[in-house]
Protein backbone atom coordinates (compact mmCIF):
# COMPACT_ATOMS: atom_id res chain seq x y z
CA UNK A 1 0.00 0.00 0.00
CA UNK A 2 1.19 3.81 -0.76
CA UNK A 3 0.75 6.49 1.76
CA UNK A 4 1.68 9.30 -0.67
CA UNK A 5 4.69 8.56 -2.25
CA UNK A 6 6.22 6.18 0.49
CA UNK A 7 5.57 2.58 0.34
CA UNK A 8 4.30 0.76 3.05
CA UNK A 9 3.90 -3.49 3.36
CA UNK A 10 0.06 -5.03 3.65
CA UNK A 11 1.23 -7.36 6.01
CA UNK A 12 1.89 -6.13 9.36
CA UNK A 13 5.29 -7.26 11.15
CA UNK A 14 4.26 -9.35 14.01
CA UNK A 15 2.46 -11.30 11.62
CA UNK A 16 5.04 -11.59 9.11
CA UNK A 17 7.54 -12.47 12.38
CA UNK A 18 5.32 -15.73 13.20
CA UNK A 19 5.40 -16.61 9.27
CA UNK A 20 9.34 -16.57 10.08
CA UNK A 21 9.47 -18.40 12.98
CA UNK A 22 7.17 -21.20 11.32
CA UNK A 23 9.61 -21.32 8.48
CA UNK A 24 13.23 -21.10 10.08
CA UNK A 25 11.99 -23.38 12.93
CA UNK A 26 11.64 -26.16 10.49
CA UNK A 27 14.10 -25.57 7.99
CA UNK A 28 16.49 -23.14 9.66
CA UNK A 29 18.65 -21.06 6.91
CA UNK A 30 17.98 -23.74 4.07
CA UNK A 31 16.47 -22.56 0.82
CA UNK A 32 13.51 -23.88 0.37
CA UNK A 33 10.77 -23.74 -2.83
CA UNK A 34 7.63 -21.78 -3.02
CA UNK A 35 4.87 -24.95 -2.70
CA UNK A 36 6.57 -26.29 0.15
CA UNK A 37 6.35 -22.83 1.88
CA UNK A 38 3.20 -21.84 0.88
CA UNK A 39 1.43 -25.13 2.51
CA UNK A 40 3.85 -24.53 5.46
CA UNK A 41 2.12 -21.38 6.37
CA UNK A 42 -1.17 -22.67 5.37
CA UNK A 43 -1.56 -21.24 1.59
CA UNK A 44 -3.04 -23.31 -1.14
CA UNK A 45 -0.87 -22.78 -3.54
CA UNK A 46 2.06 -20.61 -4.08
CA UNK A 47 0.07 -18.79 -6.88
CA UNK A 48 -2.39 -17.66 -4.53
CA UNK A 49 -2.23 -13.68 -4.52
CA UNK A 50 -2.31 -13.82 -0.51
CA UNK A 51 0.77 -15.74 -0.17
CA UNK A 52 2.57 -13.72 -2.74
CA UNK A 53 1.94 -10.34 -0.79
CA UNK A 54 3.52 -12.35 2.06
CA UNK A 55 6.36 -12.97 -0.21
CA UNK A 56 6.43 -9.15 -0.76
CA UNK A 57 6.36 -7.84 2.39
CA UNK A 58 8.63 -10.77 3.92
CA UNK A 59 11.23 -8.76 1.78
CA UNK A 60 10.16 -5.16 1.92
CA UNK A 61 11.36 -5.98 6.05
CA UNK A 62 14.06 -8.27 4.88
CA UNK A 63 13.27 -10.84 6.72
CA UNK A 64 13.90 -13.02 3.45
CA UNK A 65 16.44 -13.16 0.64
CA UNK A 66 15.53 -10.13 -1.94
CA UNK A 67 14.37 -12.94 -4.91
CA UNK A 68 14.50 -16.56 -6.11
CA UNK A 69 13.40 -19.33 -3.77
CA UNK A 70 12.57 -18.55 0.07
CA UNK A 71 15.75 -18.55 2.58
CA UNK A 72 15.11 -16.69 5.94
CA UNK A 73 17.85 -14.07 6.13
CA UNK A 74 20.20 -13.56 9.21
CA UNK A 75 18.01 -10.66 10.14
CA UNK A 76 15.22 -12.98 9.85
CA UNK A 77 16.91 -15.35 12.34
CA UNK A 78 17.86 -12.64 14.73
CA UNK A 79 13.50 -11.46 15.03
CA UNK A 80 12.56 -15.17 15.54
CA UNK A 81 15.67 -16.64 17.57
CA UNK A 82 18.29 -14.56 18.47
CA UNK A 83 20.67 -15.14 20.89
CA UNK A 84 20.08 -12.52 23.30
CA UNK A 85 17.41 -9.71 23.73
CA UNK A 86 20.09 -6.76 21.89
CA UNK A 87 20.72 -9.03 18.75
CA UNK A 88 16.77 -9.13 19.11
CA UNK A 89 15.78 -5.68 19.05
CA UNK A 90 18.93 -4.67 16.61
CA UNK A 91 16.96 -7.30 14.29
CA UNK A 92 13.90 -4.92 14.63
CA UNK A 93 14.66 -1.60 14.36
CA UNK A 94 16.91 -2.75 11.24
CA UNK A 95 13.58 -4.75 10.07
CA UNK A 96 11.54 -1.39 10.13
CA UNK A 97 14.19 0.69 9.11
CA UNK A 98 13.68 -0.79 5.58
CA UNK A 99 10.56 0.67 5.17
CA UNK A 100 11.78 4.90 4.87
CA UNK A 101 8.57 6.42 6.45
CA UNK A 102 8.97 4.11 9.66
CA UNK A 103 12.82 4.75 9.46
CA UNK A 104 11.80 8.91 9.18
CA UNK A 105 9.21 8.44 11.86
CA UNK A 106 11.39 6.33 13.98
CA UNK A 107 14.31 8.60 13.76
CA UNK A 108 12.39 12.20 14.69
CA UNK A 109 10.30 10.15 17.59
CA UNK A 110 10.40 6.94 19.00
CA UNK A 111 14.45 6.28 18.84
CA UNK A 112 14.44 10.00 21.35
CA UNK A 113 11.69 8.03 23.73
CA UNK A 114 9.24 10.98 22.14
CA UNK A 115 5.34 10.70 21.38
CA UNK A 116 4.35 11.58 18.10
CA UNK A 117 2.85 15.15 18.22
CA UNK A 118 -0.38 16.29 17.56
CA UNK A 119 0.33 18.08 14.11
CA UNK A 120 2.24 14.92 13.15
CA UNK A 121 0.23 15.65 9.88
CA UNK A 122 2.98 18.40 8.76
CA UNK A 123 5.43 15.91 9.09
CA UNK A 124 3.14 13.46 6.53
CA UNK A 125 2.78 16.01 4.40
CA UNK A 126 6.49 17.05 3.97
CA UNK A 127 7.51 12.85 3.72
CA UNK A 128 4.96 11.38 1.77
CA UNK A 129 4.25 14.73 -0.93
CA UNK A 130 0.51 14.64 -0.07
CA UNK A 131 -1.55 17.88 0.36
CA UNK A 132 -2.43 18.88 3.84
CA UNK A 133 -6.22 17.87 3.17
CA UNK A 134 -4.71 14.26 2.35
CA UNK A 135 -1.97 14.35 4.98
CA UNK A 136 -4.66 15.12 7.62
CA UNK A 137 -6.81 12.20 6.87
CA UNK A 138 -4.06 9.75 6.67
CA UNK A 139 -2.91 10.48 10.21
CA UNK A 140 -4.59 7.73 11.84
CA UNK A 141 -3.85 4.94 9.77
CA UNK A 142 0.11 6.01 9.64
CA UNK A 143 0.10 5.70 13.24
CA UNK A 144 -2.00 2.31 13.68
CA UNK A 145 0.44 0.68 10.88
CA UNK A 146 3.76 2.28 12.30
CA UNK A 147 2.72 1.46 15.96
CA UNK A 148 1.31 -2.51 14.85
CA UNK A 149 5.02 -2.80 13.12
CA UNK A 150 7.17 -1.58 15.68
CA UNK A 151 5.01 -3.66 18.82
CA UNK A 152 8.23 -5.26 20.02
CA UNK A 153 10.51 -2.41 19.89
CA UNK A 154 11.30 -1.36 23.31
CA UNK A 155 12.28 2.38 24.44
CA UNK A 156 16.39 2.78 24.39
CA UNK A 157 16.25 4.50 27.53
CA UNK A 158 14.38 1.69 28.92
CA UNK A 159 16.89 -0.85 27.78
CA UNK A 160 19.62 1.67 29.25
CA UNK A 161 18.02 1.78 32.33
CA UNK A 162 17.72 -2.33 32.85
CA UNK A 163 21.36 -2.57 31.24
CA UNK A 164 22.62 -0.06 34.22
CA UNK A 165 20.99 -2.70 36.54
CA UNK A 166 22.14 -5.32 35.23
CA UNK A 167 25.73 -7.13 35.99
CA UNK A 168 27.02 -9.80 33.77
CA UNK A 169 23.62 -10.79 32.86
CA UNK A 170 22.43 -10.73 36.70
CA UNK A 171 21.15 -7.61 38.65
CA UNK A 172 23.21 -5.84 40.48
CA UNK A 173 21.67 -6.80 43.80
CA UNK A 174 24.22 -3.85 45.95
CA UNK A 175 21.92 -1.33 43.85
CA UNK A 176 18.82 -2.34 46.18
CA UNK A 177 20.45 -2.45 49.21
CA UNK A 178 19.73 1.77 49.14
CA UNK A 179 16.24 1.90 47.53
CA UNK A 180 13.42 2.36 48.84
CA UNK A 181 10.18 0.51 48.73
CA UNK A 182 8.47 2.90 46.06
CA UNK A 183 12.36 3.00 44.01
CA UNK A 184 12.37 -0.95 44.38
CA UNK A 185 8.84 -1.79 42.97
CA UNK A 186 9.37 0.77 40.06
CA UNK A 187 12.58 -1.68 39.07
CA UNK A 188 10.76 -4.49 39.16
CA UNK A 189 8.12 -2.93 36.91
CA UNK A 190 10.46 -1.90 34.75
CA UNK A 191 12.18 -5.22 34.19
CA UNK A 192 8.99 -6.79 33.33
CA UNK A 193 7.77 -4.36 31.25
CA UNK A 194 11.66 -5.19 29.30
CA UNK A 195 10.89 -8.70 29.25
CA UNK A 196 13.58 -9.21 31.84
CA UNK A 197 11.40 -11.88 34.19
CA UNK A 198 14.71 -13.85 35.41
CA UNK A 199 16.12 -10.67 35.91
CA UNK A 200 13.27 -9.49 38.31
CA UNK A 201 12.31 -12.63 39.86
CA UNK A 202 16.31 -12.72 41.05
CA UNK A 203 15.62 -9.19 42.26
CA UNK A 204 12.99 -10.00 44.54
CA UNK A 205 13.93 -13.04 45.85
CA UNK A 206 16.83 -11.16 46.69
CA UNK A 207 14.99 -8.58 48.73
CA UNK A 208 12.84 -11.11 50.23
CA UNK A 209 16.37 -13.11 51.93
CA UNK A 210 17.44 -9.80 52.32
CA UNK A 211 14.25 -8.34 54.32
CA UNK A 212 13.50 -11.87 55.93
CA UNK A 213 17.28 -11.61 57.55
CA UNK A 214 16.05 -8.77 58.96
CA UNK A 215 13.09 -10.55 60.64
CA UNK A 216 15.28 -13.40 62.57
CA UNK A 217 14.94 -12.97 65.86
CA UNK A 218 18.48 -13.14 68.08
CA UNK A 219 19.47 -15.73 69.52
CA UNK A 220 20.22 -15.36 73.27
CA UNK A 221 23.45 -15.76 74.45
CA UNK A 222 23.96 -17.52 77.68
Amino acid sequence: MNIGNKSVPNTRLPELIEAVKTIYGKFGAKEIDDETVSRLLGHSTSRSGAYKQKLADLRSFGLIDPRGNVRITERGRKVTYPNNQKEEQDGLVEAISEIELWKLIYDKYTKKGLSLPSDFWTDIREWTGLPPEEAEKQVETTRKLYFEDIKYIKPEREAEKMSSKEVGGKIDTSKAISTNLEEQADLVSGLIKSGAYDIAKQFIDFIKAKESKKEEPKKETK
